[in-house]
């Protein structure tokens, strides 16, 4: 079954005196990239993301923003760790792999934590909260050069096999008042 990838939901708020239309946008990584880790430099990877899927409007809000990326089995510990940065140079996948770019991290955002999603299934998902970051690329107070995140706990080789697997998924909505006359 194919998955959803756009849901609409209108809802009136009388009380507030406001009404919301919500929406939920799940996008593929427009680019995407994994360097091999070099001597005490950990496995890096680069995902972009394009917005343009995303409707326009007055009023529109980035309510939450998830990275969800199964990475394969485990290693031998049930948790693997990740560190997760805003990227702060432009980049693309290509560059990167000729060494005439890097990936520039910018401030720490989140540690994400990937374990099995139960206990009966060999996948691990890597779930890290980006909502801060999409709203400032989405509202263009941050330049959108994507997200780069950091492992010693994975091969490049998992990685890199998984990469097609990554999905951003964004909730956001239009939040406007609610006419006087009413």
């Amino acid at each position: 079954m194919k998955a959803m990838t756009a849901m609409v939901l209108v809802m009136g708020l009388a009380a507030s005196g406001s009404w919301v239309q919500a929406d939920v946008l799940e996008v593929s990584p427009t680019e995407a990239v994994v360097v091999p880790a070099t001597g005490d430099q950990p496995t890096q990877v680069g995902l972009k993301f394009d917005f343009a899927a995303m409707r326009q409007g007055d009023g529109r809000r980035i309510d939450m923003a998830r990275l969800e990326w199964p990475v394969g089995a485990p290693a031998a510990t049930d948790l693997l760790e990740f560190e997760s940065f805003a990227a702060t140079v432009t980049w693309t996948s290509s560059s990167v792999a000729l060494g005439q770019a890097s990936l520039q991290k910018g401030d720490r955002r989140k540690d994400g934590l990937i374990a099995p999603r139960d206990s009966g299934t060999e996948a691990v998902v890597l779930t890290v909260d980006v909502t801060d970051l999409v709203a400032a690329w989405v509202s263009g107070k941050v330049s959108n050069d994507g997200l780069v995140l950091t492992t010693q706990d994975v091969s490049a080789a998992r990685l890199e096999s998984a990469l097609s697997a990554a999905k951003l998924k964004v909730w956001y909505g239009f939040h406007r008042p609610a006419s006087s006359g009413q």
